[in-house]
């Protein structure tokens, strides 16, 4: 089934956001949405989900203080949409049009946050920004769909270039969050003391990425220069937009490469602490983490924060 948002009231009023059956999209007020209302100031930064299946497509509340009502129905919970229903979050209003052709889902694209002015980039585009093996880079001489790049490289168990890989395709705040999660779940989610602090600090950034947010994970990472895999996805956030210079000094941006760069690191560390055995398993969870971020099964959700 697919579903059509049609925006008939609101900052946003005349857009339509397209769902492909098997896409799950949260809805927000800010750029971590897939689907952001940048110019909504009544909406939560990420307010509500809609998720296509085969048969149906559900409407679940994110549970953000603010409310979300569905043809006049204040949604609690979750609810399956139908045609003609009403969704009304902030000052936004979406008209649902469902179409249940059973047509086939082409998970080679990652829906791509509708707000964004970058342009879609192919998998040998995107391969041309970091370091492949011969191997992989002969891959994409075929030019393959990027998620079937990223499932050959599985198949070949070279997990390294599909990390590298992953972390150009994913937008900033997936990839960030993709680093977030591996170490925040690591060691059964038990870590000390620094770790956590700093992990606390990006969560904060994630769900609200103001510039003293991301000032602030900085901050938190600096105590021990950089020598946890926590520090470095802190540092990714430090590097995701804004001036990275002091404040009292003239603005300096970061180089558009080194959130990726900074994200690779943490996971590189990551999965060299374990016993060296464990490493290409380490490598395998993490890349198909990633993987599943890229194809919208998993999604970020403030709650993870």
């Amino acid at each position: 089934m697919r579903v059509v948002l049609q925006i008939v009231d609101g900052p946003a009023k005349g857009r339509e956001v397209p769902l492909q059956r098997g896409e799950v999209a949260r809805v927000g007020s800010s750029s971590i949405a897939d689907v952001s209302i940048s110019g909504d100031p009544s909406m939560a930064a990420v307010h509500f989900v809609v998720e296509c299946t085969n048969d149906k497509c559900r409407i679940c509340d994110l549970k953000s203080g603010l409310p979300t009502t569905v043809t006049g129905r204040l949604l609690d919970d979750f609810e399956i949409l139908v045609a003609g229903d009403v969704i009304e979050a902030g000052l936004t209003r979406f008209l649902v049009k469902l179409d249940e052709a059973d047509d086939s889902v082409d998970y080679s694209e990652l829906p791509q946050n509708p707000e964004s002015q970058e342009p879609q980039q192919s998998a040998r585009q995107l391969g041309e920004l970091i370091d492949l093996d011969d191997e992989s880079r002969e891959l994409l001489l075929t030019e393959p769909a990027k998620l079937e790049f990223v499932d050959l490289l599985i198949q070949r168990s070279q997990f390294l270039d599909a990390i590298r890989f992953l972390t150009v395709w994913l937008r900033p705040e997936q990839a960030i969050w993709w680093a977030w999660k591996s170490v925040h779940d690591s060691n059964g989610g038990s870590l000390d003391v620094h770790d956590q602090s700093v992990l606390d600090s990006v969560s904060r950034w994630l769900a609200d990425p103001t510039d003293e947010h991301r000032r602030a994970a900085m901050s938190a990472a600096e105590s021990k220069d950089f020598e946890t895999p926590a520090d470095w996805v802190a540092l990714a956030a430090f590097w995701s937009g804004g001036s990275i210079a002091p404040l009292d000094l003239a603005e300096v941006p970061a180089d558009d490469s080194l959130v990726s760069k900074a994200v690779f690191a943490a996971l590189l560390i990551l999965s060299s602490q374990d016993d060296p055995e464990l490493l290409g398993a380490n490598y395998e969870r993490i890349t198909r983490m990633g993987r599943d971020i890229a194809t919208g099964v998993l999604k970020f959700q403030e709650a993870d924060c």
